[in-house]
């Protein structure tokens, strides 16, 4: 955790799969009472849509990287990711301007954000990959399973998190709406203006902080090769 560059991007990225996380906590919350969406097979389509869109985001990312710098990629996905998600807190719901029981914003929402969401799914595994090279210059070691540990362990934190926060924050909002709680018959919950914040606005506002957090990191294309090639000599003399 002394390397500036990786304390960066686990910052970051924990930051990061908190917001997805709590986005996720809260679909179904919101696609029912926010959206007026509740047929079974729109919802299972809605939530595919993301994954399919994930799948060519990966493609796309392991593309781009060869050629853009990693970091500029972490940022673009980044700002996209929060962008969209504030858009589905304004644009979707009674009084905004798309309104409710619409499913196809949802679709396109979804697929252009499992495109983005997959960037972390691609970019800080390939930054770890190059921090752990300036590791070996500095200390002789290959540590990469302790790099890639502490980032899943960050993962497994930021998830946790996210639930606990969904819950808490949702008994906070329904005990300021003074109205009827989830699970009423009949009744929606009168917490319904913050399911959209939960889903939308707070994870959008998570994405800005883990954009910040990646701002200190400046290890770019030309620094790692230029390491790489130092670790290369050093192993021919070793050698």
């Amino acid at each position: 955790m002394r390397n500036h560059s990786f304390r960066s991007i686990w910052c970051s990225t924990t930051v990061f799969f908190l917001a997805v996380v709590l986005n996720f906590s809260m679909a179904i919350h919101y696609f029912t009472w926010y959206a007026h969406i509740s047929r079974s097979e729109i919802l299972s389509l809605i939530q595919s849509c993301f994954y399919m869109g994930a799948l060519g985001g990966v493609v796309l990312w392991m593309s781009l990287a060869r050629h853009t710098e990693k970091r500029t990629l972490y940022i673009m996905a980044t700002v996209s990711s929060a962008a969209l998600l504030l858009m589905a807190t304004l644009l979707i719901g009674a009084g905004r301007p798309l309104g409710i029981g619409h499913p196809l914003p949802l679709i396109v929402g979804h697929v252009i954000g499992g495109i983005f969401a997959s960037a972390v799914w691609v970019v800080p595994a390939s930054m770890i990959a190059d921090v752990t090279d300036t590791d070996q210059l500095a200390t002789g070691l290959r540590r990469e399973g302790i790099y890639f540990g502490i980032m899943n362990f960050g993962e497994k934190v930021a998830a946790g998190g996210a639930l606990l926060c969904a819950g808490g924050l949702l008994a906070v909002f329904r005990r300021l709406s003074h109205g009827a709680a989830y699970g009423t018959p009949g009744q929606p919950p009168a917490a319904i203006p913050y399911v959209g914040l939960l889903y939308g606005a707070v994870p959008a506002a998570l994405l800005i902080v883990s954009l910040l957090l990646i701002l200190p990191y400046r290890l770019n294309r030309s620094t790692a090769h230029d390491i790489q090639q130092q670790l290369a000599a050093r192993a021919k003399v070793s050698a």
